[in-house]
């Protein structure tokens, strides 16, 4: 009697561990995910974020769908103590414009989520400090 008992916890225990491991929104883990790279380009449809692995010369260009209520922030500081701070769109396209690098854009990341959509927007108005 006790061994179908604790059989039968272990049980509900085991199946009450599966339905917790999905997000509180119900997506699982796998469907949002970042990337990091040089924004080239950001509007109200779009923003383009060059890529390259470590090691390559030469990488690739993506192109992401946005909308223009896409919440952006500014990143300053170091690695150990980051600063965050809220920005907007047209703040991203005019430090695009007021970059200095061989490459023009900003380095920064993409939350991205389900068909290719940008979640929100991370970008270093200069370049990031170690």
């Amino acid at each position: 009697m006790l061994n179908r008992f604790v059989g039968a916890a272990v049980v509900l225990v085991l199946v009450g561990g599966l339905a917790l491991s999905q997000d509180k929104k119900g997506e699982k883990k796998g469907d949002k995910h970042v990337v990091h790279g040089l924004i080239t380009a950001a509007t109200d449809t779009e923003v383009k974020i060059h890529v390259h692995k470590k090691g390559e010369k030469a990488g690739k260009t993506h192109t992401f769908t946005s909308t223009a209520d896409v919440p952006v922030y500014k990143m300053a500081g170091t690695k150990a103590k980051p600063k965050k701070t809220k920005s907007s769109l047209e703040q991203l396209q005019k430090a695009i414009e007021a970059s200095t690098d061989k490459h023009k854009g900003v380095h920064g990341y993409l939350h991205v989520g389900k068909e290719k959509k940008v979640i929100a927007i991370h970008y270093h108005a200069s370049k990031p400090k170690p």
